[in-house]
This record gives C-alpha cells, sequence and structure tokens, in this order.
C-alpha cells in the first residue's frame, strides 16, 4: 500500500493559524511511501505545497496519481497531479492554470478518482474573486486534462464552500459532492458531470452549517450504490451516512455553463458615491455608524467567521491597519455573523489578535447598505466619505492598487 502525506520537517520555527501560513525557515512538503512491515522508500516528490489542503490518490492502469494544492513563490495555489510511471514520478502540472492568488492556505483540497486510464478531479478555487467547484477529465491517466467544466458558481447570495469528493460511475460519468451556503446555512449537492462536457441537476443530500465544524462530506462508490458521510453539527457532534442508488443523481444532459446571476441584481456601491447611512453596534453593544467616521480615510470589510476567503483575509487587513493607522487609515471589520453572539465574535477576533474595530450586524444590514450578497467585500472611503476604491473580494496587504488608494486618500485634505 502506498501512502501520500503532507511533511512539516522543513518547517522548523514555523508559526501559524486558522490556514494563515506563518513565516519560518521552509516550506510545507508532499512526501510519499510504500507501507509494508515499516516505510519502504520514502521519498520528497514536491518541496513546496500549500500548508493544509488535504491531498488525494488513485490508482491508474499505469499507476498512482495524487492531486494536491500546490503553491508557488507568488503564492498562486492551484491543483497539481503527480504521476507515478515506469521512469519513475513525472514533474508536478497543474490540472488546471486557474490562478488563484492567496495569502493563506484554504483548506479546501482536491479528490482524484481513476479507472484504467480514465482520471477525474474535482477541486474548488477562489480565482478572480469567484468562488466555483470544478471538474476536469483525463483519457490518459492523468497525463493531460480537458478544459474544466464549471459545477457549481455564484448563484444570488449562494455560494459553494467546496470540501469535494469524486467517484466514477460504470458509465464513465463522474459524480461530484461538495458544500455550497447561503450564510450560516449550508447544503450538501451531488451531481453528475461527463468527459463531454455536460452537466446533470443537483441532488441535495442533506442541510448542514456553512462553519468548520461541518467538516468534510466523504464519498464513495461500490457497484450500484453511493455511500456518503458527513458531520452533523450540535453538542455533541455526530457523523451520519446514508446510502442511495448512484442511479438517483440526475444524468448529466444539458451542456455545461457557468451559473447565471439572477436577473435584475442590484450593482454594488460604485465609486464616487457617498457613504450609505449605515449604523452597527460594535462588540461591547455600544451604537457606531460610518458618518461618526467622517474627517478619517475608513476601509470597511465585510466579513463572516464562517466564511473561508474572509479568515485568510484577516491577517492581510492587521497588516494594513499596522502599517497605516498611525498615517489616519482606520480599518473597520463588519461581522455578519447571525448566530454567533457578540460575545463569540469578539472571542474569535481575540484568538486571531485583531488589531483594528469590529462592528456586529447580525441583521445583515450591510448587504442593503452596500448592495453586495457575496463575502468578503472591502470598501475604502475618504475623509469626505466617498467611495474612492472597493473590492468584492479578499485583498491583501500588498496590493498595489489599494495602496495607491489609500496613499492618495490620506494626501488628500
Amino acid at each position: 500500500m502506498r501512502a501520500f502525506w503532507l511533511d512539516g520537517r522543513e518547517m522548523a520555527g514555523k508559526e501559524g493559524h486558522d490556514g494563515h501560513d506563518g513565516h519560518g525557515a521552509g516550506a510545507m512538503t508532499l512526501r510519499t511511501a510504500v507501507l509494508g512491515k515499516g516505510l519502504a522508500g520514502a521519498e520528497l516528490i514536491d518541496n513546496r505545497v500549500c500548508d493544509c489542503c488535504g491531498t488525494s490518490a488513485a490508482m491508474t492502469s499505469e499507476g498512482p496519481v495524487v492531486v494536491y494544492r500546490n503553491r508557488d513563490e507568488g503564492e498562486i495555489r492551484d491543483i497539481f497531479i503527480l504521476r507515478r510511471t515506469k521512469k519513475g514520478w513525472s514533474p508536478p502540472r497543474a490540472v488546471h492554470a486557474d490562478g488563484w492568488k492567496v495569502p493563506g492556505c484554504p483548506v479546501n483540497g482536491p479528490s482524484v478518482a481513476a479507472r484504467g486510464r480514465k482520471v477525474v478531479v474535482a477541486w474548488y478555487t477562489y480565482a478572480e474573486d469567484r468562488p466555483r467547484v470544478r471538474l476536469a477529465f483525463s483519457e490518459d491517466a492523468g497525463a493531460t486534462f480537458g478544459a474544466p467544466l464549471e459545477v457549481d458558481g455564484p448563484r444570488g447570495g449562494r455560494v459553494p464552500l467546496g470540501r469535494v469528493d469524486v467517484a466514477l460511475d460504470e458509465d464513465g460519468s463522474a459524480l461530484v459532492s461538495w458544500m455550497a451556503s447561503e450564510r450560516e446555512n449550508a447544503e450538501v449537492l451531488l451531481r453528475r458531470g461527463t468527459a463531454a462536457g455536460r452537466l446533470g441537476s443537483e441532488l441535495q443530500v442533506t442541510k448542514t452549517r456553512a462553519d468548520r465544524q461541518s467538516g468534510f462530506p466523504r464519498l464513495e462508490r461500490l457497484g450500484p450504490s453511493l455511500f456518503m458521510s458527513w458531520t452533523e453539527v450540535g453538542t455533541p457532534s455526530h457523523v451520519r451516512a446514508v446510502r442511495l442508488p448512484a442511479a438517483n443523481v440526475p444524468v448529466a444532459t444539458a451542456p455545461t455553463q457557468a451559473p447565471q446571476e439572477p436577473t435584475g441584481a442590484v450593482e454594488p456601491l460604485a465609486v464616487g458615491q457617498p457613504a450609505p447611512d449605515y449604523a452597527a453596534v460594535d462588540l461591547t453593544g455600544a451604537k457606531t455608524s460610518l458618518a461618526a467616521e467622517r474627517g478619517n480615510v475608513v476601509l470597511v470589510n465585510l466579513w463572516a467567521t464562517w466564511c473561508g476567503p474572509c479568515r485568510f483575509e484577516l491577517p492581510e487587513l492587521a497588516a494594513l491597519h499596522e502599517r497605516h493607522a498611525r498615517k489616519g487609515l482606520r480599518v473597520v471589520g463588519v461581522s455578519v455573523d447571525m448566530e454567533r453572539t457578540p460575545a463569540e465574535v469578539r472571542d474569535f477576533v481575540q484568538q486571531r489578535k485583531l488589531p483594528y474595530p469590529i462592528w456586529h450586524d447580525p441583521r445583515n444590514l450591510a448587504a442593503q447598505a452596500f448592495r453586495v450578497e457575496l463575502l468578503p467585500a472591502n470598501f475604502l472611503f475618504d475623509r469626505r466619505g466617498n467611495l474612492v476604491w472597493r473590492r468584492l473580494g479578499a485583498v491583501t496587504a500588498d496590493n498595489a492598487e489599494l495602496e495607491a488608494a489609500i496613499q492618495s486618500a490620506l494626501a488628500a485634505p
């Protein structure tokens, strides 16, 4: 039996939390070995990979393959594959070049299944600030892949969370499981896709929660049956499982296309517009508002504890605060957590040592005020209260466009 694992022996002294990579001597590596009476022939097969995203492996007729989230020097974290052939391990190569640049590990790995020379890989990406679940097929044991299918994307307030798994059905189609959420409420879904670029309708397996406690649902096929297991969040939590016929997953008849946003969708607050009449409370319960911030340069960050991209953005916002607070920049985080109390949000903030103020908006009045449904979202206002920059998606502390907007706003009277 062959094993693959993330190996941190090169990371001595490295510290990080909540999926955000710390700073240490080395990087996380990917290693493999054959297991018998002990470890035989342990090998280093990639010397720099994402710190926390799980790996997935399968056996083809030409040898084993492993898929994982890579991490290059520019913090691009796309899904890569390694193949073992008669000549040894192939060079790492991307399943598809999404170009997802993210400063911290999203803790959201890929999944692979194989039979003969057919290989299928499913994964989550937030490239171009668009959360998506993707699926790609290979007919040559993982040497090359066709263009990916978009299994799910944002639709109104519903977004895919990823946490994917995949199995191959007897007819060669792929059965993909993943999670999607609308705010805190999530569901575990199944969908069928084919190498010909067709998708079936979604099948809801169960309802669940969007936070990390809901874990990673798992999917396996045995003959004509699918077996799924997942974590049911509670006190205590439970593991649930279900067996269902693979034939219950709708057939793939429709040509794949990106999910369409609802018609008549409202445009977010535009650059040049004045700050909305928006008020919230801080984590002590005291009332506060954007109007009270007039005279400061303010970066408003809309986020939630259950939002993955929001979490790995938090250290970046902290770095911006540390760099510009004395010059007059106010970073304000607005938590739209509906089911967390102010005390719970405060504990979350304290654990991450966030140095900037956090407001709480459990009714999500910010969605209407800023005209956004997806998280995270960032809005920079000048001293007069006019919007000078915005980003629907996570920011990084070294974003040149944001840095220029902050410097310009700080220099203006």
